[in-house]
């Protein structure tokens, strides 16, 4: 028989608070995916690399996109010249302790040169999936999936 005071924090659905190991309190989930949506706002769609370091670790870690920090601005700066009206939207987000999962619709029209392309006037529509990792509030760690050729089919380019 379940009761309030042994029934695992999953089954109650409430936003749990978990201690790392020194013993500190870290975000709990809804707190890790408010911090992502914000990330995807703030940075991606209002352009604003400036925010960087206000949401990732200085020890970042890029799986997809290797070189830290330095590596994933320059990855944005490169996206928001050829891409100037790119927006993403956030379709579906889940987390569970310091890991975040989101899915993605990424969309802009190509009005600048990307990847040694001029521009080309088209439109595009590519999903990614991002598993991201949390510490001391900070995003440290990400993984993902983007859907390179359907962009790519889309602008022409593949």
């Amino acid at each position: 028989m379940w009761s309030r005071s042994n029934r695992p924090h999953r089954r109650l659905g409430w936003a749990v608070r978990i201690a790392d190991a020194g013993g500190e309190n870290i975000m709990g989930t809804a707190e890790n995916k408010d911090l992502v949506r914000r990330v995807y706002e703030e940075v991606v769609n209002n352009h604003n690399v400036d925010l960087l370091s206000s949401y990732f670790s200085p020890d970042y870690v890029n799986h997809k996109n290797p070189g830290g920090l330095e590596a994933t601005k320059q990855l944005f700066l490169m996206l928001f010249e050829a891409f100037p009206d790119v927006r993403v939207s956030v379709e579906s987000i889940g987390a569970e302790g310091d890991r975040v999962w989101v899915r993605i619709t990424m969309r802009g029209t190509q009005l600048g040169p990307y990847m040694g392309v001029p521009p080309t006037g088209k439109t595009f529509e590519a999903t990614t999936v991002n598993e991201v990792r949390i510490e001391n509030g900070m995003l440290a760690e990400e993984w993902g999936v983007t859907d390179t050729l359907a962009m790519m089919l889309q602008l022409g380019l593949a």
